[in-house]
C-alpha cells in the first residue's frame, strides 16, 4: 500500500471517513499534534489543501537492511552540545532497524550523557566491533575509532576547515584518507568541504528538531507582561550576543514593555563561552545546564526568537525556536540558508565577512549581519505582537509546522544509515 504521513496541527482530534479509506477500515483518526501514515490515495484525493493537514508526501521511512549483527556508533556522550545531541538522537532511531554498539568519543560529561532511554539500548557486552561504522564527530577523532571504515558526519564553524596541529591536523588530509564518506547538515558546508579539498562522496542530511519542541499557542499577554526575545546557547562572540543586546536597545529604545532573555551555559563547553553582564532590569541572563523540559518553558515565556549568528555548521537553536511557534530573526548565511523563507522567519543578510574570533575558532571568516536590519526587524516584530493584541504570531505558527516537516530527527537517522548502505554497496561493485 503506497502511504505518505500527515500531521494534525490543531490540538482537536480529527476523523475521516469515506472516500479513500477502504484499505484502512471505515475511518481514519488523527490525534491533534501527531504524526500518523496514510492512504495516499486518500491524501491526494482529501488532504491536498486541508487547512489544518500537513502531509509528507515522501512517505514513511523504511528501515535499512544491513549485513552485520550491529552497527558501531561512535559520537559524544554529551547531550547538549552538537555531535552529542545527534549522537543521542540516531542512536534512539537507528537502533529500532540495527543493534547499535556505542564507542564514546570526543568532549563528554557524566551530568549530560545521554538520557536513560537511550542508554539502555546500548549493550555494552558487545565484542568488538563492526567493518563500518558511523561516526558523529570531528576528524581528529578517526584515528580513535577502531573500525576500519568510516563514514563521518561533521561540520565546521567558519568558512576555513583547520590545517594545523592547534586543530588537531589537517581536517581536509585526515577526511579524505581515513572517512570513504562525509555526511555534512546542509550545502553551504558541502561546499565549503569540498572547496577546501574534500575528494571523498559528500552527502547533505538534515538534522531534526527535537520532540520537546512542541508547538505551543501562546495565550494574549496580559497588559503589563512584556514582548520577550529569547537567544540561547553556548554564547560565544560567534552568537552575537552583545551585539543582539545592543540591537534591541537601537530597536526599542526607552520602552519598558520588553525583555531580552539570553541563556548560555558556561561552565559545559567553555572554549570561547562567556556570561554577559547587563546593567538592564530588562536583560535576564541566564548560565546553567537546564533540562529539556526547562528549555521549553523558556520558549513558552518569549514571544519571539534572535539568533543572529555569524556563523553555523548547521543551527540547531533557531530551528527548535521556530517548531514552537516563534517568528525567528536570524542571519541569512552559513548553516541557516537552508531553511531562510520569509514565509516563515525574517532572515537577516550579511553586510560582509570578519576574521573568526572565538576560544577554538580563530581561522578562517565569519559573516558580519546587517544590524540595520536586525533593528528593523526587532521593531517590526514588536510593532506586530502590539498591534494583533500580544497573542501567538501567525508567522511562528506557519513555521512550527513546515519545520518539522523539514527538519526530523528519525528523517534524519533513517538517511544516515541509508548513506552507509550506498556507500557500502559501492565499495563492494569496486572491481
Amino acid at each position: 500500500m503506497d502511504r505518505v504521513r500527515i500531521f494534525n496541527t490543531t490540538k482537536q482530534t480529527l476523523c475521516f471517513t469515506g472516500e479513500g479509506l477502504e484499505e484502512v477500515g471505515e475511518e481514519l483518526i488523527v490525534d491533534g499534534g501527531k504524526w500518523i501514515d496514510a492512504p495516499r490515495q486518500f491524501a491526494v484525493a482529501r488532504l491536498a489543501n486541508h487547512p489544518n493537514i500537513l502531509v509528507d508526501w515522501n512517505g514513511p521511512q523504511q528501515p535499512t537492511v544491513l549485513p552485520w549483527p550491529y552497527l558501531t556508533v561512535a559520537a559524544p556522550l554529551c547531550r547538549w552540545i552538537g555531535y552529542g545531541t545527534i549522537g543521542e538522537w540516531y542512536v534512539r532511531h537507528i537502533s529500532k532497524w540495527v543493534p547499535i554498539k556505542l564507542v564514546p568519543v570526543g568532549y563528554w560529561n557524566r551530568s549530560s550523557i545521554y538520557s536513560k532511554d537511550v542508554m539502555a539500548l546500548i549493550d555494552e557486552e558487545r565484542p568488538g566491533f563492526t567493518e563500518w561504522a558511523l561516526c558523529i564527530t570531528i576528524p581528529p577523532d578517526l584515528p580513535k575509532i577502531p573500525s576500519p571504515k568510516k563514514v563521518m558526519l561533521s561540520m565546521w564553524e567558519t568558512d576555513t576547515l583547520p590545517n594545523d596541529q592547534k586543530y588537531g591536523g589537517n581536517w581536509v588530509e585526515m577526511t579524505n584518507a581515513l572517512a570513504r564518506a562525509l555526511i555534512v547538515p546542509c550545502e553551504s558546508q558541502r561546499e565549503m568541504w569540498r572547496r577546501d579539498g574534500v575528494t571523498i562522496p559528500i552527502y547533505v542530511v538534515a538534522l531534526g528538531v527535537s520532540d520537546e519542541f512542541q508547538y505551543y499557542e501562546r495565550p494574549q499577554r496580559s497588559e503589563g507582561e512584556p514582548f520577550t526575545m529569547l537567544l540561547y546557547g553556548s554564547l560565544t562572540s560567534r552568537k552575537s550576543p552583545i551585539e543582539t543586546v545592543q540591537a534591541c536597545w537601537s530597536a526599542l529604545g526607552g520602552r519598558e514593555d520588553w525583555k531580552l532573555i539570553l541563556k548560555t551555559r558556561q561552565g559545559l563547553l567553555g572554549a570561547g563561552a562567556f556570561t554577559p553582564v547587563i546593567e538592564d532590569s530588562r536583560i535576564e541572563v541566564i548560565n546553567a545546564d537546564y533540562s529539556p523540559t526547562q528549555m521549553y518553558d523558556l520558549h513558552k515565556r518569549s514571544d519571539c526568537g534572535i539568533f543572529l549568528s555569524k556563523y553555523e555548521g548547521y543551527g540547531l537553536p533557531p530551528r527548535e525556536m521556530m517548531a514552537t511557534g516563534l517568528p525567528v530573526i536570524w542571519t541569512e548565511y552559513s548553516g541557516h540558508t537552508d531553511d531562510c523563507d520569509v514565509s516563515y522567519n525574517v532572515p537577516i543578510p550579511i553586510t560582509g565577512t570578519m576574521d573568526a574570533n572565538e576560544g577554538y575558532d580563530t581561522l578562517g571568516l565569519w559573516g558580519i549581519p546587517s544590524w540595520e536590519a536586525a533593528i528593523k526587524a526587532i521593531r517590526g516584530q514588536y510593532e506586530d505582537w502590539k498591534e494583533r493584541g500580544r497573542t501567538q504570531s501567525e508567522m511562528g505558527k506557519r513555521a512550527a509546522f513546515w519545520i518539522r516537516s523539514r527538519c526530523d530527527w528519525e528523517r534524519s537517522a533513517m538517511a544516515a544509515l541509508e548513506v552507509v548502505r550506498e556507500v557500502m554497496d559501492n565499495e563492494h561493485r569496486r572491481p
